[in-house]
């Protein structure tokens, strides 16, 4: 949800909002979505599921898509017709019958939509998509620990965080089985939409992002536990250790390292690399707080263009949209490669996958996949982490519009 949309929603009273945090430190911080949660025999699994409740589990599907796995989907077809067109976020492919994607409404506001096994919904609960309205979306994905982590911000109904009502920040967590919903109280719109996740062998450090104009403080983390409930939270600075200022909005993935958190960081044309040392000390919220400054690890670019989301690979390598092109930089510097971009106005989606580096743009009704190999597809598309594209077979999202999932790897 854009950040300056969410300005005059931050304005409540102080008083409504205290009362507000209290309700929400009491309120359990994992949510799902409808059903049981199924049982699982991989770590990852349990770990994604512990936390579920009876009644809060919405089953996607069994069957992963890997990147190796060749599929076309179960004959995945859009089931109604949808206003707009597929946001610059893109989406992910939670399995062959299963995927998630921003949706633009018109000419702006944004839907994250479900479309699993030939059901349309919207996340993270279900609502009529009108036109030109901003709801919900996905500023953010990434795959760690075996779990598929995306999400972002909402105007749902309550449980609504206590700095910015109606708005709530959500991260939807994918186990190969169940997808679950996860709330972040004292997280709002604008600090919270989710951007990454580090994983340090046993907690995970899920990031917002905050870009200037925010009113209810920096970037939020928020600590989970092996069950994914909430073990810490607290807000990062604007500014790192070297005077830098910090926008964090859509700035990709994080990764962890011998006791820090990587991160990527913009301030116009400049893209830094930044670090959050462990443990992060729990401030028991997120709005209004600045107390961790990220150390200043290094000036990847001058000529970075906020239009994409960047990468921080597993390596440390980066990859960014230039404004004409993709490159992508060694984590000492050294251009590993470059992708040129036909349309600079169309979407442009970036991912690092096993260390190969995918690239595609929409470049109107045609989606070109330019790297690691070169496709065309009539339709519209995204990329996503397990290396694939994910193409609706038409120039508009109408009803009986088939979707192909395309490996590239």
């Amino acid at each position: 949800m854009g950040i300056s949309r969410r300005a005059f929603l931050a304005a409540i009273p102080a008083a409504l909002a205290i009362t507000l945090l209290y309700v929400y430190e009491n309120y359990s911080e994992v949510l799902c979505l409808t059903g049981k949660c199924p049982p699982s025999t991989s770590t990852a699994r349990t770990a994604a599921s512990a936390t579920a409740t009876p009644s809060t589990t919405q089953t996607a599907s069994s069957t992963t898509v890997t990147a190796s796995g060749a599929s076309a989907g179960r004959g995945l077809v859009l089931p109604a017709s949808l206003p707009g067109t597929i946001s610059f976020n893109g989406g992910v492919v939670l399995s062959d019958g299963a995927i998630a994607f921003q949706l633009t409404p018109g000419q702006t506001g944004d839907y994250a939509v479900l479309l699993e096994d030939g059901v349309l919904r919207t996340l993270p609960e279900d609502a009529v998509i009108t036109p030109n309205r901003d709801y919900s979306n996905i500023t953010g994905s990434q795959i760690v620990n075996g779990l598929y982590f995306f999400g972002g911000g909402e105007e749902a109904p309550a449980p609504w965080s206590p700095c910015a009502v109606p708005c709530a920040p959500y991260i939807s967590v994918y186990d190969g089985s169940a997808l679950k919903i996860l709330k972040i109280p004292s997280g709002s719109c604008d600090n919270m939409n989710f951007t990454g996740v580090a994983y340090d062998g046993e907690l995970y450090y899920a990031f917002g992002g905050a870009n200037a104009g925010s009113e209810t403080g920096g970037t939020g983390v928020a600590v989970l536990g092996p069950d994914l409930s909430i073990r810490a939270m607290n807000g990062l600075s604007f500014y790192d250790d070297a005077g830098n200022f910090l926008n964090m909005y859509r700035s990709g993935p994080k990764q962890y390292r011998s006791g820090r958190i990587y991160t990527l960081a913009y301030n116009g044309g400049k893209l830094f690399l930044e670090s959050i040392k462990l443990p992060i000390p729990n401030a028991g919220r997120i709005c209004f707080q600045q107390n961790i400054a990220p150390r200043f690890e290094a000036l990847v670019a001058t000529d970075f263009n906020a239009s994409a989301i960047p990468v921080l690979a597993e390596d440390l390598s980066v990859a960014y949209f230039n404004g004409s092109e993709v490159v992508h930089k060694a984590a000492d510097g050294e251009v590993l490669e470059r992708v040129k971009v036909p349309n600079p106005q169309g979407n442009v989606y970036i991912k690092v996958v096993n260390g190969v580096l995918v690239v595609a743009n929409q470049d109107g009704c045609v989606f070109r996949v330019l790297a690691p190999v070169q496709k065309e597809f009539r339709g519209l598309g995204f990329v996503d982490w397990r290396g694939y594209a994910a193409v609706f077979a038409s120039c508009s999202l109408s009803s009986g519009t088939p979707v192909e999932l395309a490996p590239l790897l």
